[in-house]
């Protein structure tokens, strides 16, 4: 645990995120309707963002920091060794953040009769329910991989011991021969 008092952390990450914000519109002034950040500018066209404005992009980039550092909070405390910690949990949920996305937009056209409120939430369960997917597949490809490599790691040691006590005939070919050259 932090020596350092959560009020005075909590401070100096919205005294931060305020310099960005305030930042923000001298730099985007610069950078004719694109982001300051390229990879962000990729990834918003990726998602289907590309008619945004440079204003806009940082919104939603602002919105997707905002959305993983709570996620990979909350989804460390809740998986604790299953998952992978605050940051790579943070970082997995913002691709499925984004994936969620990219996966939901194309079916936008679907909701024409419905309000921009219930699109607008529809938008964020969809990432939301992406961000969530994406880390319990990641979750779940950890412990498969981890369960694999532990059999295999346990194989010979599992066959050490079940030879053990067993003379040079009744063992496996390979480990009788070798039972044999050392007696």
């Amino acid at each position: 645990m932090s020596k350092k008092p959560l009020p005075a952390v909590a401070s100096l990450l919205a005294g931060l995120a305020m310099a960005g914000l305030s930042a923000d519109p001298a730099w985007a002034r610069g950078y004719n309707e694109q982001g300051v950040f390229a990879f962000f500018d990729g990834l918003t066209d990726w998602i289907g963002f590309g008619n945004l404005s440079g204003d806009w992009r940082h919104l939603f980039i602002y919105a997707l920091v905002a959305f993983s550092f709570p996620f990979g909070y909350l989804s460390d405390l809740a998986f604790m060794e299953r998952g992978f910690g605050r940051i790579l949990n943070s970082l997995i949920g913002a691709a499925g953040f984004c994936i969620g996305l990219r996966l939901f937009l194309p079916h936008l056209g679907a909701f024409q009769n419905e309000t921009d409120t219930t699109r607008f939430n529809l938008g964020i369960i969809a990432a939301g329910s992406g961000a969530a997917f994406a880390l319990l597949f990641a979750a779940l490809t950890k412990a498969v991989v981890k369960h694999l490599a532990t059999s295999l790691l346990a194989r010979p040691a599992r066959r050490a011991r079940a030879t053990q006590g067993k003379p040079a005939e009744e063992a496996e070919p390979r480990l009788a021969m070798a039972l044999r050259k050392k007696d």
